[in-house]
C-alpha cells in the first residue's frame, strides 16, 4: 500500500494506492450509503479496521455537503458477510483520501445488481480532496 502522499490544489493530502479488492475486503471496515442507489458498489473504507469513526464520519459529512450521500444512516459490512462481498463484487479502484488526519480509501466495485457509476466516483473523489 502506497505511503506517499502529495498535496493537491486545496491543501488536502491524497495518495494513489496499491489497494486491491481482497485486501479492501479482508482488511478494512466497509460503510457504505444504503439511500442513495447512485452510491452502489461505492464504500468509505477504513483500514484501521473502525477505529477511525470520526474520520468516516467527518467524510460522509464531506459527501453530504456535496449532495453525494443520502440522509440514512450508513451501513458496514459485516465480518460474515466480507465473503460475500469479496467473491461477488469487480473491484474497479481504490483511493486513499487523508480525513481529520486519517487515511482512508475509496473504493469503487461494480456487481450486477448494484453498478457504480463512474461519474459518482470522481465526486466522491473530488469532494474527499482527491481530485480525478
Amino acid at each position: 500500500m502506497s505511503d506517499q502522499l502529495a498535496n493537491d490544489s486545496t491543501g488536502r493530502q491524497s495518495a494513489s494506492s496499491s489497494w486491491d479488492g481482497p485486501s479492501i475486503f479482508r482488511t478494512t471496515q466497509l460503510t457504505f450509503d444504503p439511500g442513495d442507489k447512485a452510491n452502489g458498489s461505492l464504500y468509505l473504507c477504513d483500514p484501521s479496521g473502525g477505529k477511525q469513526s470520526q474520520a468516516i464520519e467527518r467524510a460522509i459529512t464531506l459527501l453530504r455537503d456535496h449532495a453525494l450521500w443520502s440522509a440514512q444512516d450508513p451501513k458496514q459490512v459485516r465480518d460474515d458477510q466480507r465473503q460475500a462481498y469479496e467473491e461477488q463484487l469487480v473491484f474497479v479502484e481504490a483511493v486513499e483520501v487523508v480525513v481529520e488526519g486519517a487515511r482512508l480509501v475509496i473504493t469503487r466495485c461494480n456487481h450486477p445488481k448494484f453498478p457504480s457509476s463512474a461519474e459518482r466516483f470522481s465526486g466522491w473523489k473530488n469532494a474527499l480532496g482527491a481530485g480525478t
